[in-house]
């Protein structure tokens, strides 16, 4: 082999190993910013889940759209539902982004999967606390995307079963 030869080769080589590395080495910033993103938009999804605790400490009237506050009769104020209404339109704004973060977009690892389902744990007990949501849901609940509405659809099937159930005991302890 002459030495013009293997200086060829040596520099082919080279090349080679300069190409891959380039790759590999793309190839990890793109995971590195995609993780980046992720942790990004999930803590934007907490920030906005404080701004809707925020708003409630701001006008407590808020806490009617629960039915465990003592004072959740029903308003018959149009401003006041109105308040209400609105309010409970932003938690399934908040819901549905966590619903394309978490459910739809990414492969969970178990990690994400934990927080996954700590969010929907939290969705769950909105619905099952608020029956203005559930309300709000039934009358305008069409307008958001298909993968989403038929998790909050069978969401709210299943409390509506489970309450059933609840005031069928109830029924049959008197």
């Amino acid at each position: 082999m002459t030495t013009e030869l293997a200086i060829s080769l040596i520099s082919v080589a080279a090349a080679i190993l300069a190409i891959a590395i380039s790759v590999w080495a793309a190839r990890m910033a793109r995971e590195v910013g995609i993780r980046e993103l992720q942790l990004s938009r999930r803590a934007e999804l907490h920030s906005m889940l404080l701004d809707l605790e925020k708003e409630m400490l701001h006008d407590t009237r808020l806490i009617r759209i629960y039915r465990s506050d003592a004072s959740a009769h029903p308003s018959t104020d149009p401003l006041e539902v109105a308040r209400l209404e609105q309010y409970v339109r932003m938690h399934f704004g908040l819901f549905e982004l966590l619903h394309s973060e978490f459910r739809v977009l990414t492969r969970l690892n178990k990690d994400e999967r934990e927080i996954s389902d700590g969010w929907h744990r939290f969705m769950a007990d909105f619905f099952r606390q608020s029956e203005v949501a559930r309300r709000v849901w039934k009358r305008e609940g069409d307008i958001y995307y298909r993968s989403f509405r038929d998790d909050i659809d069978r969401l709210i099937a299943r409390i509506e079963v489970e309450e059933a159930s609840r005031v069928k005991i109830r029924s049959h302890a008197r």
